[in-house]
């Protein structure tokens, strides 16, 4: 009849329960041992169904589908939350830095609003140096504060970038305008000394 020694405690179901390697065990048990159980119990297994809990086969006097399991419940709703948490701060992650973003942009058109190209360009370079002293000071620290000061750092350099190339500006580093101007003075030096200027 039962066999005895397959029985285990199923944490699932909370009580002990036959185990069966394979469907094929589970429900020739059920096909040899339905009528002696009936006469026991007054019910008997129908069906077998997988337990993933036990990695194995149970019977079950239950006609319907079982659905899923206590423990498969739990771990769904529990991956649901978690999942749900990590939205949430990917939201407030991309909020914190859409406001950041408009925020320091709407200070920057603020003070450039009435300013000549030059003085554009002198207070870009000005905010452009300040980044990046920043980012140079704050890229190796492990200090979550100091990593968002980069995040900040990283933000202007984008917004000075995008307001460069609404206003036309090729480069707003200081040195290579110099550099520039230098080259065009001396380039402007040769050619009159070769008189080429004085047409």
């Amino acid at each position: 009849m039962k066999p005895s020694k397959s029985r285990v405690f199923c944490n699932d179901c909370k009580r002990s329960k036959i185990l069966f390697e394979t469907e094929k065990k589970a429900n020739r048990f059920i096909s040899f041992n339905q009528e002696v159980i009936k006469k026991e119990k007054g019910y008997a297994p129908k069906r077998s169904y997988f337990c993933s809990f036990c990695c194995g086969w149970h019977t079950t006097s239950v006609e319907g589908e079982i659905g899923l399991s206590k423990h498969e419940k739990l771990f769904n709703q529990y991956f649901k939350n978690n999942t749900g948490i990590r939205q949430e701060e990917e939201e407030r992650k991309s909020d914190y830095k859409t406001i950041v973003r408009n925020k320091i942009e709407y200070q920057f058109r603020n003070k450039i609003k009435n300013a000549t190209k030059d003085g554009i360009i002198s207070f870009l370079s000005k905010e452009w140096k300040k980044a990046k002293k920043q980012i140079r000071k704050l890229a190796t620290s492990n200090d979550s504060n100091k990593k968002n000061g980069l995040k900040d750092s990283y933000i202007i350099l984008e917004i000075i970038e995008k307001i460069k190339q609404e206003y036309g500006i090729v480069t707003i580093n200081p040195h290579f305008q110099k550099r520039k101007s230098n080259k065009d003075e001396e380039w402007k030096q040769w050619f009159e000394s070769r008189g080429y200027g004085n047409t």
